[in-house]
């Protein structure tokens, strides 16, 4: 099954960081996610999406934190496994129907950039690995952005970007988020509230530094 190792970088809230990722995007999804009620570990959600050219694809999705905790010779903790998804393609009728139970609702856009492929690393069929990144802008029923975040996805045990970071990421990150930090689950930022006062705590911080 795949496993999924990816980096996320929390953006300040610039309307011309949107156009910046827009213009290097080769695509665009507007993307509606909903979630169900799962264990401490499990992340079960649907996804509709409507690219540029107007498809829509629909997805029912399972995250499954894998990882334990283990002492290293030096009797210290540390996490080792892997976080495991799943994605099936999924009708309009069977999204509808896992919708309504959805329990946490999100709406973002997301704009695709920067694929490049590395000639040392591959994927889980065998090919090159292609490393994509994806900006993800959260907004209200309004439309209004209240939450933005970069991410990677990067080859097992790997550690950071096969490539360069793109300037404009680099310049406008707010926070680099450690791994397994679940405060930052699109699930937990659906809710807008807690999204806001998170921004709050991260921008104040720099402000500190």
């Amino acid at each position: 099954m795949p496993t999924e190792n990816e980096l996320k970088f929390v953006l300040k809230l610039d309307d011309s960081i949107q156009y910046q990722a827009m213009e290097a995007a080769y695509d665009t999804l507007k993307i509606e996610q909903g979630y169900f009620n799962a264990g401490k570990d499990l992340t079960v959600r649907v996804r509709q999406q409507l690219n540029r050219e107007g498809i829509i694809r629909r997805f029912l999705q399972v995250k499954f934190n894998a990882a334990r905790s283990t002492l290293n010779d030096d009797m210290k903790i540390v996490e080792d496994g892997r976080r495991i998804e799943v994605s099936a393609d999924i009708n309009e009728r069977d999204f509808e129907d896992f919708w309504k139970k959805t329990k946490a609702r999100v709406t973002k856009t997301r704009y695709l950039i920067q694929t490049k492929t590395h000639d040392l690393h591959k994927d889980e069929e065998g090919n090159l690995w292609t490393e994509r990144w994806d900006i993800d802008f959260m907004k209200t029923g309004d439309n209004q952005i209240y939450f933005s975040v970069a991410e990677v996805e990067i080859p097992e045990r790997v550690k950071e970007p096969l490539f360069d970071i793109p300037g404009f990421i680099q310049e406008n990150t707010l926070f680099r988020v450690p791994r397994r930090d679940s405060r930052f689950s699109n699930s937990r930022l659906a809710d807008v509230g807690y999204a806001t006062k998170l921004y709050k705590l991260l921008f104040s911080k720099e402000k500190e530094e």
